[in-house]
């Protein structure tokens, strides 16, 4: 009986940090979009050059949350960025695409999560 206690205690501990892995992926790519289109972030990718289509997101990495519920949460974020004329109108626009990836936990039992997130 001890034994199922223990594995059900382990179990819903891993769960918690596989939710705080998510939430704090999920707050890198917005942290991320936010410094991108207010200006103070700097993408460095080019998604038309494979294998550099990634570069990490200058002002931004690695980013160690403080948060209450969050601390001991490490997110990277990387970006790419190509520019196109979707619409054939003339005027090039600036497609991104971030992939944050958050670990939170002690070394043993670490969850990582990712988000890919493409905006314009």
């Amino acid at each position: 009986m001890v034994n199922i206690l223990n594995r059900g205690q382990e179990t819903m501990a891993r769960e918690i940090l596989s939710m705080r892995a998510l939430m704090a992926a999920e707050s890198g790519a917005e942290r991320a979009l936010n410094l991108l289109f207010l200006g103070a972030g700097v993408c460095g990718g080019d998604l038309s050059n494979p294998p550099n289509s990634f570069a990490p997101l200058a002002n931004m990495n690695p980013w160690n949350m403080v948060a209450a519920g969050m601390t001991g949460c490490e997110i990277n974020v990387s970006c790419g960025l190509t520019v196109i004329d979707s619409n054939n109108d003339g005027i090039d626009e600036n497609f991104y695409t971030l992939h944050s990836q958050a670990g939170c936990g002690p070394a043993a039992d670490r969850a990582y999560r990712i988000v890919e997130v493409q905006a314009r």
